[in-house]
């Protein structure tokens, strides 16, 4: 009996050990139940973002059109513009341009999709290629924008989140870096404002004011209040370029910075609640933050 209750043991030992070698190597899980509704992918447009050579953007915000020069990118009749990087990613928003969905493909009236009157529209020329779309108003979701192609009936929606592109002002490429410049370079600073003025310059280990009176700067307060901030001053936008008419901006301080090589004048100033601030022979008139040009309301006071 015993012998018998030891054979029934090993045996149900056997079939445990079988299977579980079995779903070791040979069972394999049912995969991932693949009928979830998958984002549906029409394409309008794509090529190499290599071959675009020209894009046109026109919306509510601003109007523009990009060139291909050579390898870099240009805005048409504005040469003096100078582009950061952030263009060449910019390109690849017009080089594949894809919908999610057909709307409706003889639209009685364009109008209730807004496309007569549309918030956008853009122009893409690759080499051989050429298409232009109008971007509509949003969907009741708010997640889709309606977009048809000039000379073509059929409404497309496309995902915000891809058209938003299409939306981009010009400075969001631009730089807004008004100066770069090493601290350890800079030799002497002068902020004057209407008949008072507020002279600084190196000294050995140091700086010294020597106007509006003769005495030795403090270098923790120097540095924090004055030197570091003029020598890295963001802007928020770009106002104007090559402006006629500076007086409107309200300037009425002018910093200048001695560097090894040169000098630099920056005008500051506020009008109707903004601060401004304008590179001396640059192309364009900043507005800034008051915290950016703080430095330029300071007194001897302030850094002694």
């Amino acid at each position: 009996m015993k012998l018998i209750r030891n054979l029934i043991i090993i045996g149900v030992l056997i079939v445990v050990l079988g299977a579980g070698y079995y779903f070791a190597t040979k069972y394999e899980p049912p995969t991932e139940h693949t009928d979830i509704p998958q984002e549906k992918t029409i394409t309008l447009f794509d090529v190499n973002a290599d071959r675009v050579i020209k894009i046109v953007v026109k919306n509510t915000a601003d109007s523009f059109t990009l060139v291909k020069d050579g390898n870099g990118w240009k805005v048409e009749g504005k040469d003096y513009i100078e582009l950061t990087g952030a263009v060449e990613t910019y390109i690849y928003n017009f080089a594949k341009i894809t919908a999610s969905e057909i709307i409706d493909e003889k639209p009685q009236d364009k109008a209730i999709y807004g496309l007569t009157e549309p918030q956008a529209e853009i122009a893409v020329s690759a080499e051989g290629v050429e298409k232009s779309f109008k971007i509509g108003s949003l969907d009741p979701t708010g997640n889709y924008y309606y977009v048809a192609e000039d000379g073509k009936n059929t409404v497309y929606t496309v995902v915000k989140a891809n058209a938003d592109a299409y939306f981009k002002r010009l400075n969001s490429l631009r730089s807004m870096t008004v100066t770069n410049i090493d601290t350890e370079d800079v030799r002497g600073i002068e902020i004057k404002s209407g008949s008072t003025a507020l002279n600084v310059v190196r000294s050995d280990g140091g700086w010294d004011v020597k106007n509006p009176q003769a005495a030795a700067a403090q270098n923790k307060k120097f540095n924090e209040k004055l030197l570091t901030p003029l020598c890295k001053i963001t802007a928020n936008d770009i106002v104007e370029d090559n402006p006629a008419d500076l007086s409107k901006y309200g300037f009425d301080k002018e910093v200048t910075v001695t560097v090894e090589n040169g000098t630099l004048t920056l005008y500051i100033g506020s009008a109707n609640g903004a601060y401004y601030i304008y590179p001396k022979g640059s192309v364009s008139v900043y507005s800034v933050g008051y915290d950016s040009i703080a430095f330029a309301y300071l007194t001897a006071q302030d850094i002694m």
